[in-house]
């Protein structure tokens, strides 16, 4: 089941053939069901099931098939939810809710739904905010937290709130120079 989610993400992100990799996202996310059908309780099972979803989720995106990417992203991050409920203490779950709850929000961007997107947005900038600041040192939460940024900028200029919008982005520009000073190469 991995190694089908892997090979789906190369198809997809790599490669660009979107449709190799919804077949192999879709045999990863049939795996997992049957993977935690036979283990309900397994934690595992169940967030092999939200990753792959999750990246089946972000193709259809990609490929402005917003129905079904609301679709994938929201089983997705219903899953992850339930993981959160029952074991809190998962280390990685925090930054994979945040992620997930952002693609949902492009989705819900692009359909015309900004008031539930600036709220998914908003929460994720709190649990990238959080995880910033456990470990400052970890790259890909400070360049996810800019990209957070970016699309709450985005969100906000299209419900025509621009002095909030130019907010958002002086903090991701903020955001960009403590990455440069933090991070050079």
């Amino acid at each position: 089941a991995f190694g089908l989610t892997a090979v789906g993400l190369c198809y997809s992100r790599g490669t660009r053939n979107t449709q190799e990799g919804e077949k192999y996202l879709r045999e990863a996310v049939a795996a997992w069901e049957a993977i935690r059908k036979e283990s309900p309780d397994d934690i595992n099972a169940m967030l092999g099931v939200a990753h792959a979803r999750h990246w089946l989720g972000s193709l259809f995106l990609d490929t402005k098939q917003q129905e079904e990417a609301e679709a994938e992203l929201r089983e997705a991050l219903a899953l992850r939810l339930q993981v959160d409920a029952e074991h809190p203490q998962h280390v990685d779950l925090r930054s994979d809710l945040a992620h997930n709850k952002a693609y949902l929000a492009i989705v819900l961007r692009r359909t015309a739904r900004q008031n539930e997107a600036e709220k998914l947005i908003r929460d994720a900038i709190v649990v990238r905010e959080e995880l910033v600041g456990e470990d400052p040192n970890v790259y890909e939460h400070h360049r996810r937290l800019g990209a957070l940024h970016a699309e709450l900028c985005e969100c906000l200029l299209s419900m025509g709130r621009l002095d909030e919008a130019v907010a958002a982005l002086r903090g991701r520009i903020d955001l960009q120079h403590k990455l440069g000073a933090d991070f050079p190469k």
